[in-house]
């Protein structure tokens, strides 16, 4: 049985609360002693009720004695005498008592109105992923035209099609997270923790608004930030923009922090909690990434699988709206596993909404925060996760499999593989996902499952293939990690060692630590010293105040690393994110304007400059300039 909403007005029972101990003092009243004097108490009492209905009835009254009445005292009319306080006080329990039962009323109603609202919103949210994964269907079909193929489509929003606890399965069930549409390795619940903020957040300079709700009329100010770590789902923290109605092209509110973690820990889950205001309004996510030292961040984008097949990438993936098939109230993002002391976090509102201020109607840009949750999810090393059947009305003669996984290529530290089963898990043939980076050299590992054609590799049954089950196995490799590694790619610890080179050749070096296949990269230091002029190291110092001092180095072209900066725009990284300098143990960093707008007034600056195309690194050519020289 759903729930129904309840309209507060339909069920308000203040007013039949108070009529009701009306009634009751009247009835116990012993101070009538003529049918008239009750009659005319209650002709009162019905006066006040109506004429205060939002009132209590209450009004302390002072009692008099009219000494006229009196022979010894009859020169004195009127004097004032104690109030019964046994009166006073059962009616304030009177009115108490009305008050406590509509406030027992106005809880159940909330109650009532609360399981409605999550009810329908829980609906909703069903409904949109239905259609969204409706949609991903369609998409597929559009690109497959033919009339013979039948696609089956799974984005784990829901276990419509996942066999929940298989006899088929023969490791621990991996954990499928609805939440963001994956399936991971089986979630340790007990061992898993939540991850404190050790420090208040702190606002950089990008941010372009003010903390808090200012300015509109009849609302709080909620302009602690420290309200996103305390835990409480009562309390949010907002952050806002107001602009004249009449402007345009306003650039969008920006939020940009950082979250101190007191100490390096591991995490590999970050939950975004943002409030709603009422409005249509979606908040974008720019970034998310993490940090050791506070300089260099690793993004977690990379780490979520996104699907390239049905109707979902990065920009909705990371924006917390209804609209998108991800979102459920909260922007849920499992990463691997890294060691981080600081998390960035950038928010975009785009759109604002209009509010009531006291100086008129203004547009609000406004960004709302109820919680940033960090956890440490552990996870068992092995599972698997067996679907439904899959039937079709027709007999299958060819399967194919496209997924979207994290990794995407062989990699040494997981294991990834996919088995269908035609006779209903009697027996299983592995199948290998199609363009999967590193894996299409696996030849004993069919891209294609043939049932009962003419394919030399055919799998023969004695009835028509109609139905197919799918295995996933997950597993990872705990002897390959590395603490703190936050790469499925990194297949071992970086790690030099310096090596003497025999005089006769051929030789061996044997390594202090045995590395992984194709990892070992050797390096010549007197690289240059044996004739080869264009390949060797040189040193020039400048000549006059327009020439820089460089120093050569023997690779040239190098190919800058990317990354994926704000907007999703690809772009190269600067030489101070990759290229390390350092001049008498001091470390050096690439410059970030020309040289001559260093002034003199400025801290001296260790900088450089570096060139990829020629190899080279510049210093400043002009001592004059604030930035330091290296020493001759």
């Amino acid at each position: 049985m759903s729930n129904l909403f309840v309209d507060l007005e339909s069920r308000a029972t203040l007013i039949k609360n108070k009529l009701d101990r009306l009634s009751i003092t009247l009835k116990n009243s012993t101070s009538f002693m003529t049918k008239e004097a009750y009659m005319s108490e209650c002709a009162r009492v019905l006066q006040n009720f109506y004429s205060q209905l939002d009132k209590p009835f209450f009004k302390y009254q002072e009692a008099v004695r009219d000494n006229t009445l009196l022979p010894i005292t009859n020169s004195v009319q009127k004097n004032k005498i104690d109030y019964d306080y046994n009166v006073v006080m059962d009616q304030v329990l009177d009115n108490l008592t009305i008050i406590f039962m509509e406030m027992e009323n106005l809880e159940s109603i909330s109650i009532a109105n609360f399981n409605f609202a999550m009810t329908e919103a829980n609906r909703l949210t069903g409904r949109l992923k239905s259609v969204s994964s409706k949609l991903g269907d369609f998409i597929l079909y559009g690109k497959n035209t033919l009339s013979d193929v039948f696609l089956v489509k799974d984005s784990f929003n829901n276990l419509i099609k996942i066999d929940i606890g298989s006899q088929f399965l023969n490791e621990d069930e991996c954990s499928v997270n609805q939440a963001e549409g994956i399936i991971t390795l089986p979630v340790i619940l007990n061992e898993s923790k939540s991850i404190t903020v050790e420090k208040a957040p702190v606002l950089n300079d990008d941010s372009n608004g003010v903390s808090g709700n200012n300015v509109e009329i009849g609302k709080l100010y909620n302009g602690d930030i420290l309200a996103i770590n305390d835990g409480n789902p009562d309390t949010w923290y907002e952050y806002e923009k107001i602009v004249d109605k009449s402007s345009e092209n306003d650039p969008p509110l920006i939020l940009d922090m950082v979250l101190d973690l007191g100490s390096g820990k591991i995490c590999n889950q970050i939950i975004i909690n943002p409030n709603n205001f009422g409005t249509k309004t979606v908040l974008n996510i720019d970034q998310i990434s993490t940090s050791l030292n506070g300089t260099d961040f690793i993004s977690v984008k990379d780490d979520i699988p996104i699907s390239g097949f049905e109707a979902l990438d990065e920009e909705n993936t990371f924006t917390l709206a209804p609209s998108t098939s991800k979102y459920a109230g909260q922007g849920v993002y499992t990463f691997t596993p890294r060691k981080a002391k600081y998390i960035h976090v950038r928010l975009r509102q785009s759109e604002p909404y209009v509010i009531q201020t006291l100086t008129g109607e203004k547009l609000r840009y406004a960004i709302g925060l109820r919680d940033i949750e960090i956890k440490a999810l552990k996870f068992k090393n092995k599972g698997e996760l067996v679907s439904l059947p899959l039937k079709c009305s027709d007999e299958i003669k060819k399967v194919m499999l496209e997924v979207t996984q994290n990794p995407i290529t062989d990699s040494d530290l997981t294991n990834i593989s996919y088995m269908i089963s035609h006779d209903n898990g009697i027996s299983w043939n592995q199948i290998q996902p199609k363009h999967l980076t590193g894996v299409s050299g696996i030849v004993s590992v069919p891209e294609i499952l043939n049932y009962n054609n003419s394919d030399f590799e055919t799998i023969k049954t004695d009835t028509p293939v109609t139905s197919l089950r799918l295995k996933i196995q997950l597993e990872r490799e705990d002897a390959n990690f590395i603490e703190g590694s936050s790469s499925l790619f990194q297949k071992t610890a970086t790690k030099s060692e310096i090596q003497g080179v025999p005089v006769s050749a051929p030789f061996t070096i044997t390594l202090d630590k045995p590395p992984i296949e194709d990892s070992v990269i050797i390096v010549d230091p007197m690289f240059g010293s044996k004739g080869i002029k264009e390949s060797s190291y040189y040193v020039k110092y400048n000549q006059s105040q327009s020439e820089d001092t460089f120093i050569g180095l023997p690779f040239k072209n190098i190919n800058v690393p990317m990354k994926k900066g704000i907007d999703s725009i690809v772009e190269q990284q600067s030489a101070d994110e990759w290229l390390f300098v350092y001049v008498g143990g001091e470390r050096w960093h690439q410059r970030t304007k020309n040289w001559e707008d260093y002034e003199s007034s400025d801290t001296i600056l260790n900088v450089f400059d570096f060139n990829p195309v020629t190899g080279e690194l510049s210093f400043s050519p002009d001592s004059s300039y604030a930035c330091e020289q290296p020493p001759e």
